[in-house]
């Protein structure tokens, strides 16, 4: 069952597409990066729900095939993809998010405190101001033509940042580059998120990971230092496809802090 169970939540925007794996008494909730899908995370839940766990892996709105939501702030998507965990009858939960996911985790995590246990942020951004000017252009809309110039720039895109990914994996990424609703405006709301000011309002116990060949790397650090209860760990041999690539001993990472921090009272 590795691709999972998939499923529809209710939200008052719409619907939130999922795939569930386990019936474990410990639930979590993956958060994709962006433009990719919950399909990018399937290895990962699967590992965790061969440890014991019941695992949600979501399509944020806009992207996979759930609905897109007005103004998709990062606060926004929290709230949506809360909503329809609320609506699946969840009472808590474990979150992990990957780059645009981990910010949408730690935002939920402030939303949905008295229902996080615990959050676990692969590749956490710090975005500075002048990194809006500095990154934007490279995430600019695809301009659609007849000649299919948006196809090869999808491909070039993805290639660019996976450059070692397997083609079926680089051709996924691709067309969920191409089938997501406005990505580059939810880029641009990741640039303009205060993750620092969230990270030292976090309450739910925090590890910040990180694959040791991703820019992002240098700043797990910091980041897991503004957290009231912050961790971190960098992967050896991970890139930014960690979830795929490192499935099985990021799952272990993520059981083993789960063992360490416990329940919340």
């Amino acid at each position: 069952m590795h691709n999972g169970i998939r499923g529809y939540a209710e939200h008052p925007a719409g619907q939130l597409h999922y795939r569930r794996w386990g019936s474990g008494k410990r639930s979590w909730v993956l958060l994709h990066h962006s433009s990719s899908d919950g399909r990018s995370l399937a290895g990962l839940a699967a590992a965790l729900a061969d440890r014991g766990d019941s695992v949600f892996a979501v399509d944020t709105p806009g992207f996979g095939m759930s609905d897109p939501v007005e103004n998709p702030t990062i606060p926004v998507l929290a709230d949506a993809v809360l909503a329809g965990l609320g609506a699946l009858g969840l009472a808590s939960w474990s979150l992990f998010g990957h780059h645009t996911g981990a910010s949408i985790a730690l935002s939920m995590s402030l939303a949905g405190a008295e229902s996080t246990e615990r959050v676990v942020l692969s590749g956490i951004a710090l975005p500075e101001p002048s990194d809006r000017e500095r990154l934007s252009p490279a995430l600019r809309p695809l301009p659609v033509d007849r000649a299919g110039s948006h196809v090869v720039s999808a491909w070039e895109r993805v290639s660019r940042y996976m450059p070692d990914a397997p083609l079926e994996v680089l051709t996924r990424e691709a067309v969920a580059l191409l089938s997501a609703h406005s990505p580059h405006v939810v880029y641009d709301q990741l640039l303009r998120y205060d993750s620092r000011a969230d990270l030292a309002h976090a309450t739910a116990p925090l590890l910040v990971v990180c694959g040791e060949g991703e820019f992002l790397a240098t700043s797990t650090p910091a980041a897991a230092g503004l957290a009231q209860d912050g961790r971190w760990q960098i992967i050896a041999g991970a890139g930014l496809d960690m979830p795929e690539t490192h499935a099985a001993p990021l799952a272990d990472i993520m059981v083993a802090f789960a063992l360490e921090t416990g329940a919340r009272q």
